[in-house]
């Protein structure tokens, strides 16, 4: 990891006094939510963890399911960081499942998205046990957590991302894709793009054919998207990505709803997840639910 994003990881660290680590953090389970933990492998052999969420009384009927992949900077975080959005979503009726990724001083970008595809792989092969429906899997993304979810959503309908990324194919289809605050451009000569590309990279960043799919406004990319719905804020220090992502969906015909708060000065990056009680956080959900019944 270069010396800035180091620096930055650290100064993450310190800020949070590692609030982010799950081993910190031992709330105690709802009474009205099963939370269990999961092992699943990664591609490479590796073993990552995943977050399960489930309302204990249920009728028996396929869960809608939401994924929810954390940010962090792709230098920290972990499933934990939006434990309370999830149990947001599981009081909502749906079965929710928060997996980990390995981080920048273990894995490059690459591997970060074959290990959420590889969860999204986990999670298919067993949604008849969890009590999932096939027919109705959304994936949430936040900050940098939206990058590796576009991307892994990409691969699932894009034999040639799965080959550069070495992702697993799901035995479904994502029926949408929730993008907060996302980080979608990490490849453009910008201050975040310069201070991630070699990091991401690595010595494909000197590859053309590479790095032009890695533009996410790239017609590969966008043409094997779900229907996308973006979410951001005027104090989101992110908040020009997520705008112009939408109006780049939306010149090329693919469908993206934008759900955009311009004022508030606590509307920070990833308040809907990250500050769920907001009353904000709870507009922004019931326009993102209103979208997934638009869909079926």
């Amino acid at each position: 990891m270069n010396l800035i994003l180091r620096s930055m990881k650290n100064r993450a660290e310190r800020d949070f006094a590692g609030a982010q680590r799950p081993e910190r953090q031992a709330p105690a389970p709802p009474e009205d939510l099963d939370i269990a933990a999961l092992g699943f492998p990664a591609g490479d052999g590796h073993t990552l963890y995943a977050d399960l969420y489930r309302q204990k009384e249920r009728d028996g009927a396929p869960m809608p399911v939401a994924v929810m992949v954390h940010g962090g900077g792709l230098f920290t975080g972990s499933r934990s960081a939006n434990r309370a959005f999830c149990e947001v979503l599981a009081r909502r009726g749906f079965l929710v499942f928060a997996p980990d990724y390995r981080l920048l001083d273990a894995a490059d970008g690459f591997r970060e998205i074959a290990d959420v595809s590889a969860a999204l792989a986990y999670l298919g092969q067993n949604l008849d046990r969890f009590g999932g429906d096939a027919q109705r899997v959304f994936l949430f993304g936040e900050s940098a957590g939206a990058w590796l979810s576009l991307y892994a959503a990409a691969a699932m309908r894009n034999a040639s991302l799965r080959r550069l990324f070495g992702c697993a194919q799901p035995e479904y289809a994502l029926r949408g894709l929730v993008g907060i605050s996302g980080m979608y451009y990490t490849a453009r000569p910008d201050p975040l793009g310069l201070v991630y590309r070699r990091d991401l990279y690595g010595r494909r960043r000197g590859n053309r054919a590479v790095m032009a799919l890695m533009d996410p406004e790239h017609a590969a990319v966008t043409a094997a998207l779900p229907p996308m719905l973006l979410t951001s804020s005027g104090a989101d220090f992110l908040k020009a990505y997520t705008l112009r992502y939408a109006d780049a969906l939306r010149a090329q015909g693919r469908p993206c709803e934008l759900v955009y708060f311009p004022e508030g000065k606590n509307l920070v990056h990833a308040f809907p997840s990250l500050h769920p009680d907001l009353p904000e956080s709870k507009a922004a959900l019931k326009r993102i639910l209103a979208w997934m019944d638009t869909l079926g």
